[in-house]
């Protein structure tokens, strides 16, 4: 008997596991794990640099802002407030429309899922002067933002999409500020807690099996009790 208690309670950790695995999709969505987990054409600048500070078409990871460019005011993420945050220097000169942040999820067929990400300025340049973002699926555009424009303060981004025939979802950030903006100073933003998780959870085929087993196990026992 307590060789099947012991195998019900690894099997209830393992469906908990599968249940949070599920729940959160992104991998390293609110970038406390650092620079990993995604993919971007910026460029990786993790150190203090020479004035004016974090160059167009480059990115870090960062708790503040503040140190890392001359005209980025000190504010925190928007998990804690004391975590990190992705942020980046758009770029509207030579490489403009670079793609900022992607991460490829399975999915399954004909679901939906709720995308969401928050958003923050940390720089302008006159009024028109601020992000603005495209979210992709697959190639195409689920929807866009401009970023806000009051430096400090994070706003969300959120829709649903559905999967349709898909069983991928090839998620892509891009900066498309030149639609409403021009180039030069300013557009300059961060990015934290992105996620993309089902709207309805369905039990896993894992979760699904483990179930099974317990049902079967749970009839064994009673059968032994049935035969006493």
């Amino acid at each position: 008997m307590q060789g099947m208690n012991r195998l019900i309670a690894c099997m209830l950790m393992l469906v908990a596991a599968t249940g949070v695995a599920q729940a959160g999709m992104i991998v390293n969505g609110d970038f406390e794990s650092g620079n990993t987990g995604f993919t971007t054409e910026y460029v990786y600048a993790p150190t203090i640099q020479p004035f004016p500070g974090l160059n167009g078409g480059e990115y870090n990871i960062v708790t503040d802002p503040d140190p890392y460019h001359f005209a980025a005011p000190s504010y925190g993420d928007h998990t804690s407030g004391n975590g990190l945050m992705m942020m980046v220097n758009a770029d509207r000169g030579d490489n403009p429309n670079l793609m900022v942040w992607s991460q490829t999820v399975a999915v399954i067929s004909n679901a939906n899922y709720d995308f969401s990400a928050w958003i923050s300025t940390w720089a302008i340049a006159g009024n028109l002067n601020v992000s603005r973002l495209d979210f992709l699926i697959n190639g195409s555009s689920i929807g866009k933002q401009t970023a806000p424009s009051t430096t400090a303060v994070w706003e969300q981004f959120s829709t649903t999409w559905n999967s349709g025939a898909s069983t991928s979802a090839l998620i892509q950030i891009y900066e498309v500020g030149d639609e409403i903006g021009f180039p030069g100073g300013g557009n300059d933003f961060a990015l934290d807690d992105i996620s993309f998780r089902p709207v309805n959870p369905v039990p896993e085929p894992t979760s699904l099996a483990i179930f099974g087993v317990m049902g079967l196990a749970t009839l064994s026992v009673r059968r032994r009790r049935w035969a006493r």
